[in-house]
């Protein structure tokens, strides 16, 4: 995001997908998508690994209290444009 100089909302793509195992587990690669500046992350398939990384998510330092409200301004920005 920074690198990039992009200030808009950003999407993973499904972070489950058997190809990004190499990567790590599901909440390191969720961890790193964060860490980038993703705004939502796609994890499809799987409810019962969805539950848990959220649970994970919520015990990480990554997701500081600025990042959160980053994200959530850059959301809501997004779907004020879409109405």
């Amino acid at each position: 995001r920074t690198e990039l100089a992009y200030d808009g909302v950003i999407v993973s793509d499904d972070l489950s997908m058997g190809a990004l195992a190499q990567y790590g587990s599901i909440e390191d690669r969720s961890l790193q998508a964060l860490a980038a500046g993703c705004d939502y992350l796609c994890v499809c398939n799987n409810q019962v690994t969805s539950i848990k990384l959220i649970d994970s998510l919520h015990a990480s330092s990554v997701l500081t209290r600025e990042s959160k409200l980053n994200s959530a301004r850059r959301r809501e920005a997004f779907r004020s444009s879409c109405v």
